[in-house]
């Protein structure tokens, strides 16, 4: 399967991508995750990329599809975080085609309630989750041992920003694959285990049809 999960600010995506990926054996690729390891380079690329991500911004699609181009195999992935906008979603679908594109949907309440218990670790990356992905030790990342951080752009007035822009540029791409009729519109809403059973029951009932 070759699939992409897109949704608002704090739908939770990351997670039931990393879900989706262990349940059908799909490398996971998290575009947030390859900007951010650009951006602790520090290179001019990594610099531009820091000065978007703190302001809420999203990358440019050339940004984003020369982080991608080497990254995407022939099958068997799920991609997180693209496409976000048309000009990715039209390099995507000529270059590496999805089979589905699952687009989860949460009310705006929801997103901040969720993205106000989100943390990082500044050092290697690594997200967490006060509910769904807690740290064995408080507020310490378990992969390096840092101090975990609250992103800059998971403050209160940068959401808010956030949920603009995804509506402004987003959405254009999930217009873009109804007309395709290769999209799966799915609550979001409760739990990370309610909205996983969601999708696998689409999933599955898709994959009797031939997907």
């Amino acid at each position: 399967m070759k699939l992409a999960i897109m949704g608002p600010p704090g739908s939770g995506k990351g997670t039931q991508a990393e879900i989706i990926s262990k349940k059908y054996k799909l490398k996971y690729i998290y575009t947030g995750s390859l900007l951010r390891k650009e951006e602790r380079r520090g290179t001019k690329l990594g610099k531009l990329i820091s000065s978007l991500i703190d302001k809420g911004n999203y990358m440019s699609s050339e940004i984003v599809i020369k982080i991608l181009r080497w990254r995407i195999p022939k099958d068997n992935f799920i991609l997180d975080g693209s496409p976000r906008r048309i000009g990715e979603t039209k390099w995507l679908e000529k270059n590496h085609p999805i089979d589905l594109l699952i687009h989860l949907e949460v009310k705006e309440k929801t997103m901040v309630e969720r993205l106000s218990k989100r943390r990082i670790c500044l050092k290697c990356g690594e997200l967490y989750h006060l509910v769904n992905k807690r740290p064995r030790k408080n507020n310490i990342c378990d992969k390096c041992g840092s101090k975990l951080s609250v992103r800059e752009d998971d403050k209160p007035k940068i959401i808010k920003h956030r949920i603009k822009v995804y509506k402004r540029e987003s959405l254009p791409v999930a217009r873009f694959y109804d007309k395709l009729n290769k999209i799966l519109h799915v609550n979001g809403e409760g739990n990370a285990g309610e909205t996983s059973k969601r999708i696998f029951k689409a999933i599955e009932n898709l994959k009797k049809k031939g997907l």
